[in-house]
Parts: structure tokens; sequence; C-alpha cells
């Protein structure tokens, strides 16, 4: 099946291993958690929003998916972007990103948080 998933968090520590999922949409809003989540690449778009407080979170993309990141404000203060190319000051991708044929749409809104992206 193809997941649209709606993920409420508050004060918890969490590892989501998705990757084995067909992601089509996935929202999470996060409190002061600590969240590791891995997505795959079984669907062709994985449509990713993140709403975060005070939070650390660590999102993993396959290395053979596009990825494109959009901040809902200038937020980069605690983002780790390591690899991506910069767009515009809010919107960032993937090398290679319109060959891909997976994509990964992250739209990032967060307070004071840590945000990193891993290749996998």
């Amino acid at each position: 099946p193809l997941w649209n998933l709606d993920i409420d968090l508050g004060a918890a520590a969490t590892n989501f291993d998705l990757s084995s999922y067909r992601i089509n949409t996935l929202k999470m809003d996060v409190g002061a958690a600590s969240v590791k989540l891995k997505l795959g690449d079984r669907a062709d778009s994985t449509h990713f929003d993140l709403d975060c407080g005070a939070s650390s979170v660590e999102l993993n993309i396959p290395t053979g998916s596009g990825c494109i990141i959009e901040f809902e404000d200038d937020e980069l203060s605690g983002v780790d972007l390591a690899g991506f190319e910069k767009i515009t000051d809010s919107i960032y991708r993937t090398p290679g990103y319109d060959a891909s044929t997976k994509k990964v749409f992250v739209n990032l809104n967060m307070g004071a948080a840590k945000f990193k992206v891993v290749r996998y």
C-alpha cells in the first residue's frame, strides 16, 4: 500500500525506520523530541512536512533519491545540509535532482531545533 502518515510527538526519543514502506506523505509535528527517521525509495515521490520546536531531527534519505528541502523562513542556524546545493535562501536540493527518478520533498518549519540530513 501507499502510506499517508500523520505523527504528533511531544517529549520523546524515537527511531522510525520507514525504508521498507511506500510513503506518499508524512506529516510530523514534533515538540521537545529527538527523532531519527529513515525513508526509503519504494515510492516514486515522498512528501515530508516537518513542524518542530525544541528538537533534534536526523533524516536519512537514499543516495539514489533526489531531495529538495524548502524552509518556511531563513532557518539555517541549526541545519546540516552537507552535499546539498543552495537554490535560494530557503530552498536546497541534491546534485542531480532533476535526473532522479525517485524524489523526496521536504517542507521544514522549525523553532529552536537541529535538523540534519544523512544520505545512505
